[in-house]
């Protein structure tokens, strides 16, 4: 049945604002039912997701919930009719003539990915307008704006950040920070960075709000079929497709054991640094893949690659072809450090 669901979304779908595909079964958009947000048509926080073998949905402002039979009526009664059919002649086809088609709403509680409640009081970073000063940075650092709904604006951060859990005793002179949410697979928020814009220290400031989660950016999105480049900063990994990154933490962890065979270690570019050509060399010894920088490659990291001009096709072809492992990276490291 969720072949039938999934195609009655897709003729639904230009009559749900700010609709968007998440990934596979997985959709969001502005609710239908209560409108959403007056103030904010950018809110998006309606969701079909699937459940068992069934699509349903989802409302996380007003609450409503139902079988994606509901929402496609609500929208478009003769459509409806045409999905009734069609589920219909599924059940018939497997000789089940007694099955009843149920019409009835369901309540259904699974969290949605890249939604949480601790966020509602911030700004979401496309929802700005485009001379505000937040955006402007975004802009300049040429992060592409269909990743702008990743990254939200606290014009007073510690005093919001207190608001979720206390951790700052003194906060005068409060300043403005990006903030970056991490997300577990089950779509809740259990660490957030909240990075300067300007000259402040610490440039980034992590709250953790789970201690039993790896510091891991973007896990939440993750296809585990294809290859996966892990990375330092989660703005890098922003950049490239299929990438998490690893939120202040070592990149011998849990997480990256468990996709050792299909991962790529991508660490900034510092051949001169000591310390990262120890850590990078003890990556090699434990079968990892990792990717040597070329001396061609004179940018630090792959935001600053993006910003001198190089495309992400430059970058992943680049990446791709300076990954080593096992005896190749061991021959290929003594030749790339410089420490």
């Amino acid at each position: 049945m969720l072949y039938i669901d999934a195609r009655f979304v897709g003729q639904i779908s230009y009559k749900l604002r700010n609709f968007k595909k998440k990934s596979d079964y997985y959709w969001n958009f502005s609710c239908p039912i209560c409108g959403d947000s007056k103030k904010n048509p950018l809110k998006a926080r309606g969701f079909i997701f699937k459940n068992q073998q069934r699509l349903v949905y989802k409302c996380h402002n007003c609450g409503f919930s139902s079988n994606i039979g509901n929402l496609i009526k609500h929208l478009d009664p003769l459509l409806y009719n045409e999905y009734v059919l069609e589920r219909y002649k599924e059940n018939t086809s497997k000789h089940n003539d007694h099955v009843k088609f149920e019409d009835t709403a369901i309540e259904v509680n699974p969290e949605p990915i890249l939604y949480d409640s601790i966020l509602d009081k911030l700004q979401r970073i496309d929802s700005l307008d485009l001379e505000h000063p937040a955006k402007q940075y975004i802009i300049k650092r040429k992060i592409p704006a269909d990743k702008w709904d990743l990254l939200y604006f606290a014009p007073k951060f510690k005093t919001w950040s207190n608001s979720i859990k206390y951790q700052f005793t003194n906060v005068e002179n409060d300043t403005p920070r990006l903030v970056i949410p991490f997300f577990n697979n089950h779509g809740k928020v259990f660490m957030y960075q909240g990075r300067a814009f300007g000259s402040e220290q610490p440039k980034y400031i992590t709250i953790r709000l789970d201690e039993k989660e790896e510091k891991v950016f973007g896990m939440d999105r993750l296809d585990y079929s294809k290859r996966v480049y892990v990375v330092e900063g989660p703005i890098d990994s922003i950049f490239l497709p299929n990438s998490v990154a690893i939120g202040g933490a070592g990149f011998d962890i849990p997480f990256t054991q468990g996709i050792k065979t299909n991962a790529t270690l991508v660490m900034d570019n510092e051949p001169r640094s000591k310390e990262i050509c120890k850590y990078i060399e003890k990556l090699i010894n434990e079968d990892y893949s990792v990717c040597l920088w070329p001396d061609t490659t004179h940018e630090k990291d792959i935001n600053e690659m993006v910003m001198a001009g190089k495309s992400i096709h430059q970058i992943i072809e680049t990446i791709n072809t300076n990954t080593f492992s096992g005896m190749e990276a061991k021959l290929k490291f003594t030749e790339w450090k410089k420490c």
